[in-house]
């Protein structure tokens, strides 16, 4: 019971007793299992009081591997979501903030499942105004969100570090989330999917006969980074991929761009170094495989007028990880143009596929060497200050924990390359192509500038 409880005390599922019971000299405490009912979200819900976990229970709902789950089929249900249960979505929900803002849901570590309808669709989530935060706030190593579909829903968020629609964070699984005619909108690292990566953002590959590819899909969906004094990351699935792995995504008509804020007063303008990518802002030391961002006829990948490094790219930024059969068509611009801005200061780095190719995050290792293979522009134009048609600035640091692994990467054998008695690792660029148009300061038709990198084949 909760009589003679604080309101603090009542916040702490460990107050929550059945009765005391005193048998001689001992007192006996007999405790009610509260959290198989009720839980505990925190002050974002219920303003920390416990909140009935009644949604019915289903054990299928044929899906393969979801267990013991809990029906959403509507609005109530979806709110009061325990983040430590599994649950599967059947219906669609429309999320009304109106009057009570969306806080997300914190630290979700359960499955969440959607299942189709009967004509081979899936139900879709949406808000009725403009949400300042995203679906899941932090999605942790444990946790899973399967088939995720968000539709015509506007997101904005100028304070938060990291800010995407399905994740703030993500360090467990986003499977094959959907994400169409929708805009997000934040101020530092900025993804559509998630602002952070640290775990796997992917599709699933049909495994049987009659079943169909569901790849992580973004659609005429706008992702923009109002720029602040700021580190900004931006990219049409994740702003910064650090370690984690994005894998058979696509992005289709759907921008990415930074826009450099003006002060009316004193006409100044906000600094900070700027990547942005078609896929991902920054890839340190992660894995992007089978991504295309296909965006011919609006503007694509842009960052005008900022006073910034500024690396652009169809599929990233600046990577120091992996990229791997890859297609971008698309318009690629970096500029950093101010007439009192001292060029020296600042560069634009502008490729098809990556705005700059670094060699050297102390969190490397050899499965993500720096390494770009079977990578293609199919079409589109690059332009920035260094512009090249597959990479604007290829460049490797000394690094002397970074020593090549022939087994793994057999290119790199043969004379003539110092990779191992230096104990760098180039940077490798293979079986890739471009049929983009280039223009710049710096140009070049595959890579604008190379530092201790080749390009083969």
């Amino acid at each position: 019971v909760a009589y003679g409880l604080t309101p603090d005390e009542m916040q702490n599922s460990a107050n929550y007793i059945s009765y005391k019971k005193e048998i001689g000299e001992e007192t006996y405490t007999y405790k009610w299992p509260i959290n198989d009912v009720w839980y505990f979200k925190g002050s974002s819900v219920n303003h920390g009081y416990p909140v009935l976990d009644y949604a019915a229970k289903v054990v299928s709902y044929g899906i393969s591997d979801i267990g013991d789950a809990n029906i959403i089929s509507n609005v109530t249900d979806f709110k009061n979501m325990n983040p430590n249960k599994d649950y599967v979505l059947t219906a669609d929900i429309v999320i009304d903030n109106t009057e009570e803002e969306w806080t997300g849901i914190d630290n979700f570590s359960g499955k969440f499942y959607v299942a189709k309808n009967n004509d081979g669709t899936y139900p879709t989530i949406s808000f009725k105004k403009t949400s300042s935060a995203p679906i899941f706030n932090t999605i942790t190593q444990e946790g899973e969100v399967h088939n995720l579909h968000v539709v015509n829903s506007t997101f904005e968020n100028l304070v938060n570090e990291y800010f995407g629609i399905i994740a703030g964070e993500n360090y467990g699984l986003i499977e094959s989330a959907v994400i169409t005619d929708c805009s997000i909108t934040g101020a530092k690292i900025v993804g559509a999917v998630a602002g952070y990566n640290a775990g796997g953002i992917t599709g699933k590959l049909a495994t049987e006969e009659g079943q169909s590819d569901e790849y992580c899909m973004v659609s005429n969906t706008s992702v923009l980074i109002k720029a602040g004094n700021n580190t900004m990351m931006i990219g049409g699935i994740a702003g910064f991929n650090e370690g984690g792995s994005i894998r058979y995504v696509r992005v289709e008509n759907s921008n990415v761009e930074v826009q450099a804020q003006v002060d009316d007063t004193t006409q100044s303008v906000t600094f900070g170094d700027t990547q942005a990518g078609g896929i991902v802002g920054n890839n340190y030391a992660g894995l992007v495989e089978d991504a295309i961002y296909f965006n011919p006829t609006i503007s694509g990948v842009k960052v005008a007028n900022a006073i910034s490094n500024v690396m652009v790219g169809g599929i990233a930024g600046e990577t120091s990880g992996r990229m791997m059969d890859s297609y971008v068509y698309a318009n690629i611009s970096g500029k950093n143009t101010y007439e009192n801005v001292d060029s020296s200061l600042v560069k634009s780095y502008a490729g098809g596929l990556a705005g700059k190719v670094s060699g050297d995050p102390t969190k490397i290792d050899d499965t993500y060497a720096t390494h770009i293979e079977d990578c293609g522009v199919i079409g589109g134009s690059v332009s920035g200050y260094y512009a090249g048609g597959l990479v604007g600035y290829m460049s490797i640091g000394n690094n002397p924990t970074r020593i090549l692994t022939q087994d793994i990467f057999e290119y790199f054998k043969g004379s003539g390359y110092n990779a191992v008695t230096t104990n760098e690792a180039p940077i490798d660029l293979a079986s890739s192509y471009t049929n983009a148009s280039v223009s710049g300061y710096y140009v070049g038709g595959l890579v604008s500038y190379i530092s201790n990198g080749r390009v083969q084949n």
